[in-house]
């Protein structure tokens, strides 16, 4: 009877297993002999085109390095301390959230509207987590203070109080059932 046992292999077994993998293996050349028809074909470039591919993403990237670096360097609108205006956006118990691009279309739209009238400097929407530190050090990350959420912010240069209270009048933020508070910076001699 036969030994049947897989893991047992008789010297001829295995030397038609080593000629098969030999067989297998292309020849070491082969590799070379395509590359070289298929540049000469011209279907691939050689080395020099590599050269000029990394010499031509260098400079680019240099390019938009120096590009950044000044475009970095302009300065940023400075507001005259003594026509600032920081508008906070205080979402109240009567804030009713609505339709999120009819917002971002309604707020986003508000700057263009009164440009000839104020300066924009700044402007951001801001979380809704908040953390409280105090004199002594201690945090609370509740809301303190009531129920009021100041939910975002303008930063706008315009030629009185009177005229920073006009603007905040015509505000999407008060649509929606917000409140609007202005201040004027400080200004120190």
């Amino acid at each position: 009877m036969k030994d049947m046992n897989p893991n047992k292999h008789n010297e001829s077994d295995l030397n038609q297993l080593r000629r098969l993998v030999r067989e297998m293996m292309p020849p070491a050349n082969l590799e070379d002999r395509v590359v070289d028809r298929l540049k000469s074909e011209g279907m691939i470039k050689g080395d020099r085109s590599r050269y000029l591919t990394y010499l031509v993403g260098v400079a680019a990237s240099l390019l938009l390095f120096f590009l950044g670096a000044l475009t970095g360097r302009q300065s940023v609108p400075q507001i005259d301390a003594n026509q600032g205006y920081l508008l906070l956006l205080h979402q109240d118990d009567g804030y009713v959230l609505g339709d999120i691009r009819e917002m971002e279309e309604a707020y986003s739209g508000w700057q263009p509207e009164i440009e000839g009238v104020a300066v924009f400097t700044s402007s951001q929407e801001l979380q809704s987590s908040q953390v409280w530190v105090d004199y002594s050090g201690k945090e609370e990350s509740d809301e303190k203070g009531g129920s009021s959420l100041i939910s975002g912010f303008y930063m706008i240069e315009a030629p009185s109080m009177e005229a920073a209270v006009a603007i905040a009048r015509t505000n999407p933020h008060l649509k929606y059932g917000g409140s609007i508070e202005l201040r004027a910076l400080m200004v120190r001699n």
